[in-house]
C-alpha cells in the first residue's frame, strides 16, 4: 500500500517533477441531435434552450472511472496529449506518483 500524502505535499511533488495528473470521472455524457435516437436506445430526449430544439442526452459508465493517470511535462506551455504507451491506470493519486517519481 501506498502512503497517503497531503495536498502540500501532492503540490511540491508535480512541481518538482513536471507532474500533470489526470483523474478519470465515473461516467460520461455526450448530447446528439434527436434523429441519433435509433442509435442510441437509452438516450433521454430534452428541449436544448440554447439550441432550440430536441436534443438526445446520453450517459454511458466509463471501464476506467475513477482511476487516475499521469505524465511529466517540460515548461508551461506544454499541451499533454502523450499520457504514455500503453496508458497506465493507477487506483490512487499516490500510487500515480510513486510510479513516475521512483
Amino acid at each position: 500500500m501506498v502512503e497517503k500524502m497531503d495536498l502540500e505535499v501532492l503540490g511540491r511533488l508535480m512541481i518538482e517533477h513536471g507532474l500533470v495528473i489526470r483523474a478519470i470521472p465515473m461516467e460520461e455524457t455526450s448530447v446528439y441531435e434527436v434523429y441519433h435516437k435509433d442509435k442510441y436506445p437509452d438516450g433521454v430526449v430534452y428541449y436544448d434552450e440554447r439550441r432550440k430544439r430536441e436534443m438526445i442526452r446520453v450517459t454511458k459508465k466509463l471501464s476506467k472511472g475513477g482511476k487516475f493517470i499521469i505524465t511529466k511535462v517540460n515548461g508551461q506551455g506544454t499541451i499533454v496529449n502523450n499520457w504514455g504507451k500503453p496508458v497506465i491506470f493507477y487506483d490512487t493519486i499516490e500510487e500515480a506518483v510513486k510510479s513516475i517519481i521512483e
